[in-house]
């Protein structure tokens, strides 16, 4: 830790170059302003003797909101677990902007709204093609229903799957096959019978 001006500058300048941040400001121990460079930092009378930090979300009229993070600088480095009560030599204070915070939940909320919507078309793109695998035999064996209803026995039910549909279609044209083969027996016998009178 140095108290020096130019290498206080110095320090600074390195951590300056970060475009999020609004404001940074270097504090003695006793909180006297050794250098501060962008905006005005808020006080920092709410920092405890001791404490690790604090970070507070601040938003001022007409700007955007940025994190106020204040941080001790103990000597020797940070203290560790159990080793009394280090010795307070300074504070840094920075104003980190939200711009970036914002843009990335935005990006990200963007991204899910792109996910989701393409999950619900593909959805409903499965519930289509399932919908009409499914119904289309159903129609085609009501409509050959409906023909054999009227008399037309020469009607066959085309099976693309092997599944109950399929097989309750095979069913089906089994019936159909012997319905014909009843009917011709009928054409045949009732021939028979015509030629017998």
């Amino acid at each position: 830790y140095s108290g020096d001006p130019a290498s206080l500058e110095q320090l600074a300048g390195s951590i300056r170059s970060n475009d999020e941040l609004t404001y940074i400001a270097i504090y003695d121990a006793e909180r006297t302003t050794l250098i501060s460079e962008g905006r005005a930092p808020p006080a920092i009378d709410s920092i405890e003797a001791g404490e690790q930090g604090v970070a507070r979300s601040l938003d001022a009229a007409g700007s955007a909101p940025w994190f106020d993070v204040v941080v001790p600088v103990f000597s020797g480095g940070l203290p560790e677990l159990g080793a009394g009560e280090p010795e307070v030599i300074g504070y840094v204070q920075l104003g980190v902007s939200q711009h970036q915070l914002i843009a990335n939940e935005r990006a990200t909320l963007a991204w899910m709204l792109g996910f989701v919507a393409a999950a619900v078309a593909l959805g409903g793109l499965a519930t289509v093609v399932l919908t009409r695998r499914i119904v289309r035999p159903i129609q085609e064996l009501s409509r050959t229903a409906r023909q054999v209803a009227e008399g037309q026995l020469q009607h066959h039910i085309s099976v693309d799957s092997d599944d109950e549909l399929a097989d309750l279609a095979r069913a089906f044209d089994h019936m159909l096959d012997r319905l014909r083969a009843s009917d011709e027996e009928v054409c045949r016998h009732s021939a028979s019978l015509e030629a017998q009178v």
